[in-house]
């Protein structure tokens, strides 16, 4: 199966130089975190299943959320995920949803920086809680542990590069791809990053709410974006949903992309590297290979 996600890139607008050095800049040197987000008073019951209980306090004007969720070891499948202010998951994070309608207003209200759309392009653009900004120390430049990125006015992706902050597999900045693999039960895609050298940086991806029809590649799906290729599992709401690992010092693995059948125990002893970043959002905005093109 051929994973090439990188036709979609014309299905949303392009940035001019402008924008996309603003934007990119925004995420240069995203490893570093003033937060301490954790995930408290875990347990193991006798059925193989995880019970975690989160009691999360913001502090930018959104209500304190009670979470109880419960994960299958056996498949990494989450039920009955809430939102949950200091986890990552696909009901978002910090009171955003995918698909929620992000205004300068509302950003104001919740603390997230507010972009110069003069600069910006308002179409598709990048944001952060000002309380989760560090300082670079080279540059001084503003970063973030956590940045939503904004497709059309609506919240379309939410992006992880800093070990402190939860999300909602388990998975964390610094993981070997063995675990994260474990954690979904092989069910992963692979494909090596386009300015990769012989597959050093690749990504793994995973479709979190729904499955392709027989007969349908997720190349094709995301191609076309057609809603019949598809069978969404309704725990999230009806926008296709995908996760991106992305991890740096791999080795080459003879393949481009590998489909989740692929991953047989020779092939999985390969893959070498750390995680460095993780993205969960909508199809298209996995989709694009850099920024907002």
């Amino acid at each position: 199966m051929s994973v090439n996600t990188r036709k979609l890139s014309s299905r949303l607008p392009n940035v001019m130089g402008a924008c996309m050095l603003a934007s990119l800049s925004l995420l240069a040197g995203c490893d570093k975190s003033a937060q301490d987000n954790t995930v408290a008073d875990t347990t193991t019951n006798p059925n193989d299943t995880v019970t975690t209980n989160n009691s999360a306090t913001n502090t930018s004007s959104v209500d304190t959320v009670e979470a109880s969720t419960t994960t299958d070891v056996s498949t990494g499948v989450i039920t009955d995920m809430p939102i949950d202010d200091k986890v990552v998951s696909p009901n978002g994070y910090r009171g955003l949803k995918f698909g929620q309608a992000v205004t300068p207003e509302l950003m104001d209200k919740l603390g997230l920086v507010t972009p110069n759309f003069a600069v910006e392009n308002e179409s598709c653009y990048f944001t952060y809680f000002k309380d989760m900004a560090t300082a670079e120390s080279k540059k001084d430049m503003p970063v973030a542990s956590v940045i939503y990125q904004i497709v059309d006015g609506k919240l379309a992706l939410i992006q992880v590069t800093d070990d402190t902050v939860p999300f909602y597999t388990g998975a964390k900045i610094g993981d070997a791809p063995a675990k994260v693999l474990a954690e979904h039960n092989n069910n992963l895609y692979y494909e090596v990053d386009k300015y990769s050298q012989n597959g050093d940086i690749y990504n793994l991806i995973h479709n979190v709410n729904f499955t392709i029809n027989d007969g349908v590649s997720l190349e094709d799906y995301l191609s076309s974006g057609a809603v019949k290729d598809i069978k969404l599992d309704n725990k999230y709401g009806e926008t296709p949903l995908q996760i991106k690992y992305r991890f740096d010092g791999g080795a080459d693995m003879g393949a481009v992309t590998l489909a989740p059948t692929d991953w047989d125990n020779d092939i999985q002893s390969k893959l070498t590297g750390k995680l460095t970043r993780i993205e969960i959002g909508t199809t298209e905005a996995i989709s694009l290979v850099e920024g907002c093109s």
